[in-house]
């Protein structure tokens, strides 16, 4: 087995090859931080069955040996696209054009309007979907992420009185582990136009240093339904080995339905020096959620013996 890793997980992924070899120790594992190729596997290992993994800086053309499992960074609507294929719940989306209306009937009261490039839901606006014809190009801020970058249209799923979300670490199907963010703040609905574009209480997910732990709230979130739903949401895109996927929970129904898999390689929370998660809860007390590096051990042990060639 060979795994390419960012640079500050290196640790964690050494203490989870020591519970490999220890599972199965006819399995040998090479490390490599950023870059893997396999000309690098040392000799004693050549001819033998081989899984790598690209954890970071996926390879621009698939090995030629063995089975490769790359991250990748999905497109939001080829990543919507593959969920409907899918039969996953996941809020509508569909791209936007500045005036354009849609039914309230199908889309509901409300809408996101959100830039396509864009992360941490920086830039998304929460409109009520009769107003969307009032959202003039000439009414958005020159600062605005809008203002520069083409859009989406996403349906609103309301959690409650608050914003809340959840985020399961899935590694080859496996989850590691499963917290809630919640906006501490109640969600205001906008009652002019002004307002749609400085109200950010609606998204529990959002990049904010000033504050950020006096309006969000982070918990270990010991949830079977949604642990379960993410099993779902990772078959969806099985290829992709590493994924932080985004659940939220309809206060109405009580329906999931997966936001996103965020399978970019930049979600391994337990050693991001920067995750507010990570400050918020604990190193300890994440890794220990469902002991994560036991469980990565086992399914990675799995994968080898199922997809190594």
């Amino acid at each position: 087995m060979a795994l390419s890793i960012r640079e500050e997980i290196f640790e964690d992924f050494r203490n989870i090859a020591k519970r490999i070899e220890r599972l199965d120790n006819s399995i040998g594992v090479l490390i490599r931080i950023e870059r893997f190729h396999p000309h690098e596997i040392p000799l004693q290992f050549h001819g033998l069955p081989l899984l790598t993994l690209h954890l970071v800086n996926p390879p621009e053309t698939p090995h030629t040996r063995g089975c490769t499992l790359c991250v990748k960074d999905l497109g939001k609507l080829e990543e919507y696209k593959n969920f409907v294929a899918a039969g996953m719940p996941i809020p509508k989306v569909k791209p936007y054009t500045i005036g354009e209306t849609v039914d309230a009937a199908e889309w509901g009261d409300y809408v996101v309007l959100k830039p396509v490039h864009s992360s941490h839901a920086i830039g998304n606006l929460l409109v009520p979907t009769n107003w969307l014809a009032q959202i003039e190009r000439n009414r958005i801020p020159a600062t605005h992420p809008l203002a520069s970058s083409p859009y989406l249209l996403q349906q609103f799923v309301d959690t409650g009185f608050h914003a809340m979300s959840f985020r399961v670490l899935s590694f080859l199907g496996q989850p590691l582990m499963c917290v809630s963010w919640r906006r501490t703040r109640a969600i205001k609905y906008p009652d002019t136009l002004d307002e749609i574009f400085s109200n950010e209480s609606f998204t529990s997910n959002f990049k904010q240093e000033k504050n950020m732990f006096d309006e969000r709230e982070f918990k270990i979130a010991n949830d079977d339904e949604v642990i379960e739903f993410s099993k779902q949401v990772f078959n969806a895109h099985p290829e992709l080995p590493l994924q932080g996927i985004d659940i939220v929970r309809e206060a109405k129904s009580g329906k999931l339905y997966v936001l996103e898999n965020n399978s970019g390689g930049n979600v391994w929370t337990f050693s991001n020096a920067i995750s507010p998660t990570l400050k918020a809860i604990g190193r300890k007390a994440l890794v220990t959620q469902f002991m994560a590096f036991d469980r990565a051990a086992e399914i990675l042990v799995k994968k080898t013996q199922e997809l190594a060639r």
